[in-house]
């Protein structure tokens, strides 16, 4: 009986033996010496170093925990879990540096695989929601839109003049031509009007590119090539735009150089594309066009 006892226990062994997974010494210590067990608590204690690493104040760092702690929080009864404070910071890092996953992976102590699974996990689709209902119900432009404060109608004229004009978006010449989008005219088609028309709308554009360049100097993953499917990397994008956003209406306008640079009639009229032959929409250029051209100088 004894013998068949000690065999059994002995085959146990083998088996628990068999199952039990190999770490990395490197990933075993990510406790004791990963870059976020090394840093958290003494950032902390120092304000401005907490700004400089996670590119926002504790107090919002910690609205924004707060709002998402639940869908990122992992249980396990077999391994010692990842802290939804450690998962907000790769991915906060990972947004403000550009680094890859195999470069925080060395960082964190984490394997590159989990560090994507975690940039991931936290930007998806569910969780910018979350974050937007939460963020936007709050909002100066919230409150704007339920009283009307903003001013928006469908149809305004032109300073000076009766002539009606709806609201457009403003692009630039990677964007065809519709209705509620002014794009520039193209390169082929350029008169001394149309030059104009140009450098005015090239002008009202430098008011987003200057955004944009304010919030890829926060956001350095913006200055790179991003490295992830197209449909994640949309998710990754408006992860930073809501992160910008919220920053911007909890702590206030950041002083951000944003330095552009303009030739002349701006570069950008030499690459304009081919325009389509839709006079429903070339003919929206005609009012602005002419108004533009009267506040030369202006």
């Amino acid at each position: 009986m004894d013998d068949y006892l000690l065999e059994n226990s002995y085959l146990v062994r083998r088996r628990l033996k068999r199952k039990k997974c190999w770490v990395n010494a490197i990933l075993a210590k990510r406790n004791e010496f990963g870059e976020f067990h090394h840093l958290w608590d003494d950032l902390k204690k120092d304000e401005k170093k907490f700004f400089d690493y996670y590119r926002m104040n504790q107090n919002t760092f910690n609205y924004i925990l707060d709002a998402i702690r639940e869908e990122i929080k992992k249980m396990s009864n077999f391994r010692e879990t990842i802290s939804p404070e450690e998962r907000l910071s790769v991915t906060l890092r990972y947004l403000a540096t550009g680094s890859s996953f195999k470069t925080l992976g060395y960082s964190f102590r984490m394997s590159d695989v989990t560090v994507g699974r975690i940039v991931h996990e936290t930007c998806n689709e569910r969780m910018v929601k979350k974050v937007t209902v939460v963020f936007f119900s709050h909002s100066n432009l919230c409150a704007k839109l339920e009283n009307g404060g903003l001013g928006v109608k469908r149809h305004r004229s032109l300073p000076g003049t009766n002539i009606k004009v709806p609201h457009v978006l403003l692009g630039d010449e990677a964007y065809p031509l519709k209705t509620y989008l002014m794009r520039p005219f193209p390169v082929s088609k350029l008169g001394p009007t149309e030059i104009i028309f140009n450098e005015r709308l090239s002008r009202a554009r430098q008011v987003v590119e200057c955004a944009f360049g304010i919030m890829s100097s926060k956001w350095r993953l913006l200055q790179k090539s991003i490295e992830v499917h197209p449909k994640s990397a949309d998710k990754l994008i408006q992860c930073i735009c809501l992160l910008h956003n919220i920053i911007i209406d909890r702590e206030g306008e950041q002083q951000v150089a944003c330095n552009f640079k303009q030739d002349h009639t701006d570069s950008k009229t030499e690459r304009f594309g081919t325009l389509g032959e839709n006079r429903g929409t070339s003919s929206a250029y005609d009012s602005p066009t002419d108004k533009f051209v009267q506040l030369q100088g202006q």
